[in-house]
């Protein structure tokens, strides 16, 4: 469990409690939604959407709680995934790459 302050993540990792450590995971590993998912992906963070940039095929989408989720545009338009939306950010505990500081 990785402690981000108002928000803990699972990870996979050999880290013992209490080490610092960074924490990354790779945008199209992130699903977001509108309500919480019945999956087994271990994270389901809520979070506010604070830009949203059209790349083409894809959308890059950038949340308040420091995450960045990629998706197709269909999916962005299909969801209404627009400025200021309240999502959920989805991931499981092995896309999260933890490195010790």
């Amino acid at each position: 469990m990785i402690d981000l302050g108002d928000t803990k993540i699972s990870a996979v990792s050999g880290i013992r409690a209490g080490e610092r450590v960074n924490a990354f995971i790779r945008p199209e590993e992130i699903t977001l939604s509108k309500v919480p998912l019945e999956t087994s992906a271990r994270n389901n963070i809520k979070a506010t959407i604070r830009r949203v940039m059209n790349l083409g095929p894809v959308v890059r989408i950038e949340l308040d709680v420091g995450l960045v989720a990629v998706t197709t545009r269909q999916s962005a338009e299909e969801l209404g995934l627009d400025l200021d939306e309240k999502v959920y950010a989805s991931f499981k505990a092995t896309a999260v790459h933890v490195v010790r500081r």
